[in-house]
This record gives C-alpha cells, sequence and structure tokens, in this order.
C-alpha cells in the first residue's frame, strides 16, 4: 500500500497488509477442525526454548518474526496451506510437527 501519511515518499515508507490465516488441523481426509488456544500455546512451550532466548516475551518476538530459520514461515504456509477463500487463508498443522503438515513427506507416509 501507498505510505500511510502523504509526504513519507521520501522516505520510501509503506505497509504491507495480508489475507488472515486460520489456523487448523487435519482430522481425516473430509473434515478440518480449528486448532484450540492451548494446542498453540504448547507449540510455543516446545518451541520458544529453541530461540536460544531466556526471556518468553523476547523468544516469543524473535519466533514470530523470524522462525527458527531463514525460511522457517515460508516453508510452514507451503507446507501447511489446505484452502483458501477471498477473505482468508487455511492452514493445517504445526510447523514442529511434520506429520501434521498436509504437504510434507510425513504426512503422506504416515
Amino acid at each position: 500500500m501507498p505510505p500511510p501519511v502523504p509526504g513519507l515518499d521520501a522516505l520510501d515508507y509503506s505497509v504491507a497488509f495480508i489475507t488472515p490465516y486460520v489456523l487448523g488441523e487435519s482430522k481425516s481426509n473430509q473434515l478440518y477442525a480449528t486448532v484450540t488456544e492451548s494446542e498453540w500455546l504448547a507449540f510455543f512451550d516446545r518451541t520458544l526454548q529453541q530461540t536460544g532466548l531466556d526471556e518468553k516475551t523476547t523468544a516469543y518476538d524473535r519466533l514470530m518474526k523470524y522462525g527458527l530459520g531463514k525460511n522457517y514461515w515460508n516453508e510452514y504456509l507451503f507446507l501447511a496451506y489446505v484452502n483458501h477463500k477471498e477473505d482468508r487463508i487455511f492452514l493445517s498443522g504445526f510447523p514442529d510437527i511434520p506429520s501434521s503438515l498436509p504437504h510434507s513427506d510425513a504426512f503422506r507416509y504416515s
């Protein structure tokens, strides 16, 4: 999108908007269920320590911005994609559980 404030063009400042993601889980070939908050909190409990940061808020910020590797979140989106509608994208699974991701080899062969 163009700069949010007129006159900031010289600062090369812009804003990006993306389509919201609906995080869920494939329960069977025909069933998709939204994942609960506690399931995502469990993901963070498993993953935050891998950032190498002791302070939980800082670790969370780092994980959400950079992931655990260069293409962490891009790969998750690719492997977790299930479907989309005009106003949302549906994802399935957790980044740290390959067998939960519909487009990973572990999912296909489990």
